[in-house]
Parts: structure tokens; sequence; C-alpha cells
């Protein structure tokens, strides 16, 4: 049963999107928020505290937040005040000896006992449903029987329909989409990507389609506001035009290929910053090389370290991939777009970058032609979108009114059967 208060859709209050009320845990204390998600840890550096776990943190001044995500995870940036991380193993391409079912029954072992240890008072889950293998499946059944709260937070664009119903089409994901998540926040915009329209089996589950209440729309996660970066041009004093290309952290260097290939064709009207965040795009070992070569002559590197709100709040355009969390950060800082969507394994930058470009809020181009890049840079600094198409980027303050909302309702324990998964 939930509380008539909770109320997704109230106005948020700045700054994060503080609590509307005094979060307290269910035995009066501070709250305990236990987020499980493979990228909650993650961010746009290895290792670096994602969006969502530093929006709670800032969101919730009391809480303890205990982050649970896949090990091995290079800590490269310290973890906020009251954050700590658990990894977990035997996660995919993960080397621990053992079988596949060895390693999900480990994980699922160490998700339950810690769960139990931690008590948390709300459970957010980033973007998969039932985690690997279906590991969340008995701990969401769990915090059902407990009174835990739960939040699903899913992304604007979760993949081509054809594999997420193959992926989450069979019973028991269905039983967490109606029953097992108190809400669903889509960290995302009707108007860019609408999941319960574009995915018709989600809208065909009782409670999301047609309820307000068990699912809504919080605009893009992104930090609250730029930082003040714009004091400098990171040593560059140039006054043409800045084009900034951001290669991914899992790129393996075609992106950085396709562009000085397109930057070498003939002098371009711009300068182009780099800022290598992949090992095999712009590690050392690959920098000397393109040092030697010559590549880089009128190519400016910045360290993968740099602030990536300070680097855009200087550039006239960029370049980059189509992955959620640099997205989100270029459409909150309304920078000129041209993204070159990786097209495998998954498609959901893909759809990402196609449904952006049929907006005119980015321009998109699929292919290695740097011909074709280099024309549609030009047209990107030459004819930027309108300010006043840009998607709502307040989801870091939806989201912890959301959370906020659910932690100041009733606890309510529901009678459920217990799963027996089977591996």
């Amino acid at each position: 049963m939930r509380s008539a208060a909770f109320d997704p859709f109230a106005p948020a209050s700045p700054r994060w999107g503080r609590a509307r009320h005094p979060a307290r845990g269910r035995d009066g204390g501070s709250p305990r928020i236990l987020v499980f998600g493979n990228e909650s840890a993650g961010g746009r550096g290895a290792g670096s505290p994602s969006a969502l776990v530093r929006a709670l943190a800032a969101g919730f001044p009391g809480a303890g937040v205990l982050a649970v995500a896949d090990a091995p995870q290079r800590v490269s940036s310290p973890l906020p005040a009251r954050v700590e991380f658990v990894g977990l193993p035997g996660g995919p391409g993960s080397s621990l000896p053992g079988s596949p079912t060895f390693r999900l029954l480990l994980r699922r072992s160490l998700l339950q006992s810690t769960f139990r240890s931690f008590a948390p008072d709300l459970l957010v889950v980033d973007h998969d449903v039932l985690g690997h293998g279906g590991e969340l499946s008995s701990l969401l059944r769990e915090a059902r029987r407990r009174g835990t709260r739960t939040l699903l937070v899913l992304r604007d664009v979760i993949g081509a329909p054809q594999a997420l119903l193959r992926d989450w089409g069979h019973a028991e994901a269905r039983w967490a989409l109606r029953e097992g998540y108190d809400h669903i926040l889509v960290l995302g915009t009707r108007e860019v990507f609408d999941p319960t329209v574009e995915y018709p089996f989600l809208s065909g589950l009782s409670g999301l389609s047609g309820s307000t209440e068990r699912l809504s729309f919080g605009g893009y996660l992104a930090p609250p506001e730029m930082e003040a970066a714009a004091s400098g041009r990171h040593g560059l004093r140039s006054e043409q035009r800045r084009v900034l290309v951001l290669d991914d952290e899992s790129d393996d260097g075609a992106l950085l290929e396709l562009v000085l290939a397109a930057h070498g064709t003939r002098t371009p009207g711009w300068e182009t910053v780099l800022v290598g965040r992949s090992r095999e795009g712009c590690g050392p070992a690959r920098r000397w090389t393109l040092e030697r070569d010559g590549l880089l002559a009128g190519v400016t590197l910045l360290d993968s370290d740099e602030p990536l709100s300070a680097c855009l709040s200087t550039c006239d355009a960029v370049v980059s991939g189509a992955g959620y969390n640099v997205v989100a950060e270029i459409v909150r800082a309304a920078r000129p777009a041209v993204l070159v969507p990786r097209l495998d394994p998954r498609r959901e930058e893909e759809i990402r970058a196609t449904r952006l470009a049929h907006l005119g809020l980015a321009r998109s181009v699929f292919g290695s032609n740097p011909t074709e890049l280099r024309s549609v840079i030009e047209r990107a600094l030459n004819h930027p979108p309108p300010i006043d198409g840009i998607p709502c980027t307040e989801g870091s303050a939806r989201l912890c009114r959301v959370a906020g909302d659910l932690l100041s309702s009733p606890f309510h324990p529901v009678r459920v059967p217990y799963h027996h998964p089977v591996s």
C-alpha cells in the first residue's frame, strides 16, 4: 500500500533536489541507501563516483550510501563523504576460477549478506532490473518482505526493443517491474524517448501504463551546475573556435583515428582539443606513437582527469560517442554536439544519437568517413541548435525528490512467495 503523500511530480527543491521531508531511517536514525548497478561506482572515469551516487549523497547529507557494483574498480577519485563501495566478483568477463554457476551463486550470496547486514531503508537499482543473471530476484523479494523501499532508475534509452524483450520479457522481470519496485524513474524525457511507447511489452504491464504514480520522467542526470571553469582556457589562448573531442573509456581508438583523419584532410578552421579517456584511444603509449608520427600537429591533448564540465564550458562544439553520461553533460552545457555512436554490441547509442538528431538537438555521424565528419563539425559550429529546445536536465533534483518521498512514506512489509532462481 502506497502513501498518499508520494508525489514524484511535485516541484523539485533546488540544489540537487534535497528531500522535502527530513529523511529518517525506519529506526529513527539517518537513512541508509543501498545503490546497486555496475556503473554505480563508475562514471566518466574508471572508479570515479557515478552521478547517481553523488546526487544521492549530496541530496541526503545525513544518509549513509553503500554502492555495490562489479569488481575490480580502480577508484581514481575519492568517494563522497558517507559513501562506501562494495565490489562484487564474478561479473561478465571475470577471470575468477570456477563455473559460471559458481560465480553467479557467489554474487547472489554476497549481495544477500550485504543487504541483510546494511539493512537499507531504500534500495536503488541502477538501470538493470534483475542484475546479472537474475541475481537481484531474491533480493527484491526480501526487500518487499522487510518493507524496504525500492526504486528502479532507468536511462533514457535501454536498448533495441527486440533485445530488451529477450532480456526483460520473462516472468520474473515482469514481476519485478509490476511489484518488485515501488517506483520507476526514467532519467530522460518523453520527447527524446518514451519507453512505454517504444517498448510495447512495458506499456502492457499493470501499474506501468496509464499510472503516473508508478513511472515518472526526471530529465537527464548531470552535475547541478557547471563548475567555475570558465576562468581560463586551460592554458590555451587562441581566438579560434574550439572543438572538444571526447573518446570513450571503452573506446578502441576508432573515434580518435576518425577525428585525426578529418583533421588532417586540410587545415581546419577550428582548434581541436582531445580529452583522452581510453588507454587504447589515447593512453601514454598511443600518445607517444601519434606524436612520433606527427599526427597530433594542431591537436591539443588534455588529461583524462580534467573535469568534463570545465572542458565543455570553454568549447564551441563537441565530438563524442553517444553514451548516456557524456550526452547528459553535453545537453546540460548546451553545446553543439556531433555524436559518433558505437553500433555494437548494443544499439543504445545508435538509438539515442538518432533521436537527438531527429529533434535537432545534435548531429550524428554513422560510419567512418572523415570528410563527412569534418563537414558535420563545420555545420555544428555555424548553426548551433536553439537553446529553448534543450531537454530537461533536472534529473538530480527529481531523483532526490522521489527518493525522499519513498523514505518518508510508511513502511509496509508485503507477503511475497520465496523464489528459488534456476541457474
